[in-house]
């Protein structure tokens, strides 16, 4: 915890991070890995169920995606 009352989550490794992905190829889950760079929120947005091209779509590129989102 830090001293604010938050709970420090540090980024995955790449061998961590590609559990989220077990389907994909193991050149997505590099190229996931690349895009979300091992953040928890951003990984579980990958859908597993989904083509890479097809969450890259939704989530990275379109205006209402997590990365996209505005934050305050």
């Amino acid at each position: 915890m830090t001293g604010h009352g938050q709970l420090r989550v540090e980024a995955f490794t790449p061998s961590d991070a590609g559990l989220f992905q077990p389907s994909y190829s193991p050149e997505d889950r590099i190229r996931t890995y690349a895009v979300c760079g091992g953040v928890p929120y951003y990984l579980d947005r990958f859908r597993d169920n989904r083509p890479l091209a097809a969450n890259l779509l939704s989530e990275v590129f379109q205006r209402t995606g997590s990365s996209t989102t505005k934050r305050s």
